[in-house]
């Protein structure tokens, strides 16, 4: 399949779950109650998420991440906040 015919599928299968629901973990990116995972609100960020159906979703709390997920995670906070700053210069 072609990188866009994958991002395509994935758009689909994303809207598909958010809108029926799903008991799958899926990562969404959205602006989480402060302190979610050690996120500050003012950014949006990917998070684990259950799709309840009608556009609704809960993110799931209490995962827990290995070191490798947490350094990952941490790189993208940084990589956020640094993109951040530079789009209020």
């Amino acid at each position: 399949m072609s990188s866009a015919m994958s991002a395509a599928k994935a758009t689909c299968d994303h809207m598909k779950d958010w809108f029926q629901g799903s008991e799958n973990i899926v990562s969404m990116g959205v602006i989480a109650p402060e302190g979610t995972y050690g996120v500050d609100t003012e950014l949006c960020c990917s998070y684990p998420i259950r799709c309840k159906g009608n556009f609704e979703y809960e993110i799931v709390t209490g995962l827990e991440l290995n070191e490798f997920a947490k350094s990952k995670f941490d790189l993208s906070i940084k990589e956020l906040k640094e993109e951040k700053e530079i789009a209020q210069i």
